[in-house]
């Protein structure tokens, strides 16, 4: 039984990713992300949170049970 060389596809690489300048004014835009893990050990909860584009702040982000449109809402 020999084990042969398998062929891997080439991966095509995407357009480049170019720097977008910051928005000028505070609060003028308001980005929001979230992110899934397993923060308090071993229960799974969503961190949702906003972000200031032209600062960088974080002017508010909470915990939910899941990434869902009313958690989004709320946030």
């Amino acid at each position: 039984h020999e084990i042969g060389m398998m062929k891997r596809k080439k991966r095509k690489r995407g357009r480049p990713h170019f720097y977008r300048h910051r928005i000028p004014q505070e609060g003028l835009m308001i980005q929001m992300d979230s992110s899934t893990h397993e923060w308090f050990g071993g229960r799974k909860t969503c961190l949702v949170v906003t972000i200031d584009d032209a600062i960088g702040d974080t002017p508010y982000a909470e915990f939910f049970e899941g990434e869902t449109t009313v958690a989004c809402l709320e946030v």
